[in-house]
C-alpha cells in the first residue's frame, strides 16, 4: 500500500470509512518526531500508529499503536476522540508517546530498572493525560500508587533491581503493609502493583510479573474483612432524627471547600440523598448520578442502566416515601431535564464530611460508612416485620442475581446487646428446671 502524506483535519478523518478501507494515510501536519500514520481496515475503523528512529530496536525504527494508549481511541475510535479532543491532541499524544519510549524519563531501556526508577517512570505516566486514572476518582487512584510505592521502597529499597524481586519479596512488603496499614492496604497493593510489574516487563523481559501469586502467607493477612457495621433499631430513628436537624441549618452560610459558600438548599439536599439511599437500599453512586430520565413518578419506578451499576440492568418499584423523595427534589428543580442529575449539588468528598457530621449529631460511634445504609435497609427488610422478605424478594428488590451473596453481604445483626443476651433464652426455659 502507497502513504498518501495529507494534512489531518477533523473533517477530514471523521468522513474516513469504509469507502477508504486499505488507505494508509501521513499526516502532513504531524511535526514531531517520526511519523503520524493512519490505516483504514475493511470495517471503516481507522487505526493510528507512530513510526520513528529509535537505537535501541533491533531494526533502528519502532512502530507503535496510538489506539492502545488512548482509551477513547481504544473503545469509542475517532470520531469519539475528536468530540472531546481535537486532533491538535491527537498529534500531542503521538509526541508524548515517543517521547516516552525515546526520552531521558520515559525511557525504560536505560539499563535495568531499580524500584525507585519504576517509581518515577510510572507514576509520570499516569500524570500523562493521555494515560492518565479516568473518572470521579482519578487523583485518588494517583495518589494511592504514590503512597503504594514510597511502601514498597521501605521494603525493599530504592536501588533494588526490579528484575531481582521475588515472592520472598512480595510476601515481605504484604506483611510489613498489612502489619503497619491493615489488611485491606495489603490487599489493594497485592492488586495494584502487578500493572506497574507489566509496565517493567515490556522493556525487561526477565522482570517476573507474578510475585504476588501463591504467596505461603495467611490470607488473612491480606484479605478484605466484611463488614459487619448496621444501623440497629435503637440508632436508625436518631439517624433521620439527625437528618432533619441537619435540614434545618439552611439559614446557616456553609463553607466550600475551595473557599466561599455553596449555594442555598445543599443541607436539604444532602439530607434527601441520604433518605433516599437508605429506602431504596442504592448504591451511593447509583443515587449520586441519579437523572430525571431514570425516574417514573407516575408509575414510582426507577430503573438504573447497567453502565451505572456493578450488575446488570434494573427496574426498582420504590417504596412510597422514596416517590415522595423525589417529588420534593423535582419542585426543587421544575426546570431540570431528562438528563440532568437528581441531586445535583452531591459530590463525593462533601457527602462524607456530612454524614460524619451527621453521625455525631445522632450519637452514632460505630464506623458506618455510607454504604451501611443499603446493608441497613436490607437487614430490615429480612429480618423485621410481621413477614420477613424473603432471600428471592429481596434480590428482586435491589436487583441481584446472587442471592447467596446478597445475604452474606447485606444481611447483617442488627440486635442490641440486650436483645443478643435475650434471645438465647426460650419461652418454656423455666419449666425445664
Amino acid at each position: 500500500m502507497t502513504k498518501k502524506p495529507t494534512k489531518f483535519t477533523e473533517t477530514f478523518l471523521k468522513n474516513l470509512d469504509r469507502k477508504d478501507a486499505g488507505k494508509v494515510l501521513v499526516d502532513d501536519g504531524y511535526s514531531g518526531k517520526g511519523s503520524l500514520i493512519a490505516r483504514v481496515a475493511k470495517t471503516g475503523r481507522v487505526s493510528f500508529y507512530v513510526k520513528f528512529q529509535d537505537p535501541s530496536a533491533a531494526s533502528g525504527q519502532r512502530k507503535v499503536l496510538l489506539n492502545d494508549r488512548h482509551p477513547l481511541l481504544k473503545h469509542h475510535g475517532i470520531r469519539a476522540f475528536l468530540e472531546e479532543h481535537g486532533v491538535g491532541d491527537l498529534r500531542k499524544l503521538t509526541e508524548d508517546t515517543v517521547s516516552e519510549l525515546t526520552g531521558a524519563l520515559g525511557s525504560r531501556r536505560a539499563g535495568p530498572m531499580t524500584v525507585a526508577r519504576l517509581r518515577e517512570v510510572y507514576i509520570a505516566r499516569r500524570s500523562n493525560p493521555a494515560f492518565a486514572f479516568k473518572g470521579r476518582h482519578s487523583k485518588g487512584n494517583l495518589r494511592a500508587v504514590e503512597l503504594m510505592f514510597e511502601r514498597a521502597i521501605e521494603v525493599w529499597g530504592a536501588d533494588t533491581l526490579v528484575r531481582d524481586l521475588t515472592k520472598t519479596d512480595a510476601e515481605a512488603l504484604i506483611a510489613h503493609i498489612s502489619e503497619n496499614h491493615g489488611p485491606a492496604a495489603a490487599n489493594r497493593t497485592k492488586a495494584s502493583l502487578v500493572k506497574p510489574l507489566k509496565y517493567a516487563q515490556r522493556a525487561d523481559k526477565t522482570v517476573d510479573i507474578n510475585i504476588f501469586k501463591d504467596l505461603d502467607l495467611d490470607p488473612a493477612l491480606y484479605a478484605v474483612k466484611p463488614r459487619t457495621t448496621v444501623l440497629t433499631r435503637d440508632e436508625r430513628p436518631r439517624f433521620f432524627t439527625s437528618l432533619k436537624a441537619f435540614e434545618a441549618r439552611e439559614d446557616q452560610p456553609r463553607p466550600n471547600r475551595k473557599g466561599g459558600y455553596r449555594r442555598p438548599g445543599v443541607y436539604t439536599e444532602t439530607a434527601e440523598y441520604f433518605r433516599l439511599i437508605y429506602l431504596c437500599a442504592a448504591r451511593k453512586g447509583e443515587a449520586e448520578f441519579m437523572v430525571w430520565g431514570e425516574v417514573n413518578l407516575g408509575g414510582g419506578t426507577w430503573f438504573m442502566p447497567e453502565a451505572k451499576r456493578k450488575n446488570q440492568e434494573h427496574t426498582m418499584y420504590l417504596p412510597a416515601e422514596a416517590v415522595e423523595v423525589l417529588k420534593r427534589q423535582r419542585a426543587r428543580y421544575p426546570d431540570a431535564g431528562a438528563e440532568d442529575r437528581v441531586f445535583p449539588m452531591i459530590n463525593h468528598a462533601d457527602a462524607w464530611a456530612d454524614f460524619q457530621t451527621i453521625k455525631e449529631m445522632a450519637g452514632i460511634t460505630s464506623d458506618l460508612n455510607i454504604h451501611d445504609l443499603r446493608a441497613s435497609r436490607v437487614t430490615q427488610w429480612a429480618t423485621e416485620g410481621d413477614r420477613p422478605k424473603s432471600e428471592a424478594e429481596l434480590a428482586a428488590i435491589i436487583g441481584s442475581k446472587d442471592v447467596k451473596g446478597l445475604i452474606r453481604v447485606y444481611v447483617r445483626d442488627s440486635a442490641s446487646e440486650e436483645e443478643k443476651r435475650a434471645r438465647v433464652n426460650a419461652a418454656d426455659d423455666a419449666e425445664l428446671v
